[in-house]
């Protein structure tokens, strides 16, 4: 839950994502297509590797999905570029987690879904943080 919440937290804090969505970040399951436009993110996968030393921190490499929705391509893409500038370089304490970095792992394709009227992009972000 830990790279969950810093994702959150920065995606809460962002003035250009919010200026977007406003409060519509959700975790795991999205809103109704009427609340477009909003933002899903849920982790895919983590690691942990112990650093070698006494009691020492254990590193963590979560995968974070960020799955970006709109009603018009513009507003897709602005929002795309809101959130991966949001969360890329990103370090130090966040939500009360020491984060290493953040890096985008994947950019997916522009996509439109014509029964529902919205556009969408998922974002992946290599979150590297200990715990």
């Amino acid at each position: 839950m830990r790279a969950e919440k810093v994702v959150a937290s920065l995606l809460n804090g962002a003035g250009p994502v919010t200026s977007i969505v406003g409060t519509k970040v959700f975790a795991v399951m999205g809103s109704q297509p009427e609340d477009a436009p909003f933002i899903v993110y849920w982790k895919d996968s983590a690691d942990r590797d112990r650093v070698i030393a006494y009691n020492g921190p254990t590193i963590v490499r979560a995968v974070i999905s960020v799955q970006c929705v709109a009603i018009d391509y513009p507003t897709l893409k602005s929002l795309g570029e809101a959130v991966r500038t949001s969360l890329l370089g990103q370090f130090g304490d966040i939500a009360g987690v020491h984060v290493n970095e953040i890096q985008v792992a994947g950019e997916g394709p522009d996509l439109f879904d014509p029964e529902a009227q919205l556009f969408g992009q998922l974002w992946q972000f290599l979150i590297v943080h200990q715990e």
